[in-house]
C-alpha cells in the first residue's frame, strides 16, 4: 500500500492505495495452494520459478515504503540500464532509473508482475551495475 494524494473541488486528502492492485502474494505448500483456489476468490496463480528474486525484489520496495519515500506505481517496466544506490539511507537497492516529466526516477519492479515501485533520486547517488 502506499499514500497518494488527491484532489477533488478545491480540496486536497491522503489515500492509502494498492501498489498492486488484483494481486495477492501467497507463500504455502500445493495443499494450500488448492485450498486457495478453491475458495473462488483466485482467479489464476502465477508460477514464480525464481522465488529469491521475487523475495528480494519485494523486500527492496517494503524498505522504500517503510522509510517513508514517496513512491508512484510504475507499470509496464521494459528492459534498461540496472543501477544502484551507493550511498545514503537506501544504498544497496538496485532498479533502473526512468524519466518522468522530465526528472529522474528510480524504480524498483517486481519483474514477475511487470510492475513496481518509482521515486524520485539525484543522479548522483546511483552508480551503473556492470
Amino acid at each position: 500500500m502506499y499514500e497518494a494524494m488527491r484532489r477533488s473541488r478545491g480540496r486536497k486528502w491522503k489515500s492509502t492505495l494498492p501498489l498492486f492492485p488484483g494481486y495477492v502474494f501467497l507463500c504455502c505448500h500445493e495443499e494450500n495452494r488448492l485450498a486457495a483456489l478453491k475458495t473462488n476468490r483466485i482467479v489464476k496463480m502465477i508460477p514464480v520459478p525464481d522465488q529469491e528474486q521475487l523475495v528480494g525484489e519485494l523486500s527492496s520496495i517494503k524498505r522504500l515504503l517503510d522509510m517513508g519515500v514517496a513512491i508512484d506505481p510504475h507499470a509496464e517496466l521494459k528492459k534498461g540500464v540496472r543501477c544502484k544506490i551507493h550511498s545514503g539511507p537506501m544504498q544497496g537497492l538496485q532498479g533502473q532509473v526512468k524519466r518522468r516529466k522530465g526528472r529522474a526516477r528510480f524504480v524498483v519492479q517486481v519483474s514477475i508482475l511487470g510492475q513496481g515501485a518509482s521515486m524520485e533520486i539525484d543522479a548522483d547517488l546511483l552508480e551503473p551495475i556492470v
